[in-house]
């Protein structure tokens, strides 16, 4: 495979959320794995933490943040992030997904639980079936692990 090195550069996060970490399109990969890979432009983390504190807040801007913390296992920036795109949008589906994935983590099941579910009203409120079968699915997943 070749790397078209004009591409800018990027880093690479790895493990079971990188698929659904960048919400912008790629046109291609730095390196090659046997994990699920999602590389996000360089700088991009620097680039809303900028924009955040210059006072130019938005729900995508977080819910890209928090994704990024949590693919670095740091689940309380996740949280923080995920918590304050639900503030600005309430009717983001996939922040809730996101929140919810992050208190299981993090191990605070039961704040998962209560998440999946108020994320599937909203999602079946807005007629979002995918993001609802989603959380519905990972709401099972979080319940069972619970016993």
């Amino acid at each position: 495979m070749e790397i078209d090195h004009k591409v800018q550069p990027r880093y690479c996060v790895s493990g079971s959320e990188a698929t659904s970490l960048n919400p912008i399109r790629l046109r291609s990969r730095t390196h090659l794995t046997t994990e699920r890979t999602s590389c996000v432009p360089a700088g991009i983390r620097q680039a809303l933490e900028a924009q955040i504190a210059a006072g130019k807040d938005n729900p995508l801007g977080r819910l890209t943040l928090g994704r990024i913390l949590f693919s670095e296992d740091n689940f309380d920036g996740a949280i923080a992030h995920l918590s304050q795109a639900l503030v600005l949008d309430p009717g983001m589906s996939a922040a809730y997904a996101a929140l919810g994935k992050a208190y299981d983590r993090k191990g605070e099941t039961e704040r998962a639980l209560d998440i999946f579910a108020r994320g599937m009203v909203v999602a079946e409120k807005q007629g979002d079936l995918q993001a609802a079968r989603q959380m519905e699915a990972l709401h099972r997943r979080a319940q069972n692990s619970n016993g």
